[in-house]
């Protein structure tokens, strides 16, 4: 029997630059078995806030064949779009156990567009689609203290090589914040961390001169996504705050 899993990674008068991009969103059935593929859906939702729609295109790549699924103009003056679409809407696609396909979604208005994928990964025995955890704070400390542990998630407080700089111990890659923005599923943060340039150790700078950073962090046999948001130093009580996804 084959199956596939989902996988999702990949936005008055204004000026153009000020034109927010359309936001894409994309859900789906947890299972997909090609057997039995009546709960399969995978449902676009497509919002914009400045302009209206103009068009969508939705097309799947499998096997180095592309394949359209839907190509249309909207309606005028809609400025959301939404559709479900089923295994029966992939019946043109082929798909091969053991590789996977890519299923896009593109939107324009008249300045503006957006784009994001899916990864359908093919094989045997059922489809589940592995969306990562709501973003849930921690933090760290140094020294320890109070809620703030020297360590968790894979991350460990080392030093402070100097008055407004924290070093950081851990197995990780770092990433962009489009590409964190992306990351939606164990699949796609799996993807990023073995493309990404391994690292054992980061630093940070505090309080005013601190820049949020972006790192895939491999704890133990977990994978976790990682947003570093704020750091202070306060004379026996340095603080950092994190966002965590698994």
């Amino acid at each position: 029997m084959l199956a596939m899993t989902a996988v999702v990674f990949v936005g008055c008068n204004k000026d153009d630059d000020e034109i927010a991009r359309p936001v894409i969103t994309i859900t789906g059935s947890s299972d997909y078995d090609l057997d039995k593929p009546e709960g399969f859906a995978l449902e676009v939702i497509v919002t914009s806030d400045d302009e209206d729609l103009t068009s969508v295109h939705i097309w799947i790549i499998s096997e180095n064949k592309s394949t359209d699924i839907l190509k249309k103009d909207i309606e005028k003056g809609k400025q959301q779009w939404r559709e479900t679409f089923t295994a029966a809407d992939f019946e043109d696609v082929t798909f091969v156990e053991g590789k996977s396909a890519n299923f896009f979604v593109k939107v324009n208005t008249k300045s503006t567009d957006a784009e994001k994928s899916v990864i359908i990964n093919v094989i045997d025995g059922g489809v589940v689609v592995e969306y990562l955890t709501a973003p849930a704070e921690f933090k760290l400390g140094r020294p320890a203290h109070g809620d703030y542990p020297a360590s968790a998630m894979g991350i460990e407080w080392t030093s402070n090589p100097d008055g407004n700089t924290a070093k950081f111990a851990a197995n990780h890659v770092m990433i962009t914040a489009t590409a964190y923005g992306a990351i939606e599923t164990k699949e796609a943060l799996e993807a990023a961390f073995d493309a990404g340039t391994k690292a054992s150790d980061f630093t940070a700078k505090s309080d005013a001169n601190f820049v949020t950073q972006y790192l895939i962090v491999k704890d133990g046999t977990t994978l976790r996504l990682v947003k570093m948001k704020s750091l202070n130093f306060v004379a026996g009580a340095n603080k950092a705050t994190f966002d965590e996804q698994h």
